[in-house]
């Protein structure tokens, strides 16, 4: 973060924000939440699961971290979840790979009711 409070993505945001693009790449180090509010529902985010910190996660972590991303990012639609840099390592275990696509259809259809719960 810099002085202003902004994280070097809002940065981008912002000066984006009279251009026309429809997506953005999130960082893992993004807070969702912030750069969900900075988007205002003009951009799609796409991202943040961490690709090198997979290789550690057990199933039950991918899917506590799925969770957390789409209750954060999904509401309102404009959210893709991917890993932040477009390459998943060969190391991480199939079985986290299997987590997440079930965590995805469970947590990650609309409507998104139970993140008011």
């Amino acid at each position: 973060m810099n002085g202003a409070g902004f994280t070097s993505l809002q940065r981008v945001l912002t000066t984006l924000r009279h251009k026309e693009p429809d997506r953005v790449g999130v960082s893992f180090s993004e807070d969702l939440c912030q750069v969900k509010a900075a988007a205002r529902g003009r951009l799609t985010l796409v991202g943040n699961l961490n690709g090198v910190e997979m290789r550690r996660w057990t199933p039950e972590k991918a899917e506590e971290i799925v969770k957390d991303a789409i209750s954060k990012a999904a509401r309102g639609g404009g959210f893709i979840l991917s890993d932040n840099h477009g390459e998943i390592p060969w190391q991480v275990p199939e079985s986290v790979l299997e987590a997440q696509s079930n965590a995805i259809h469970k947590w990650g259809r609309y409507p998104l009711d139970w993140i008011n719960e």
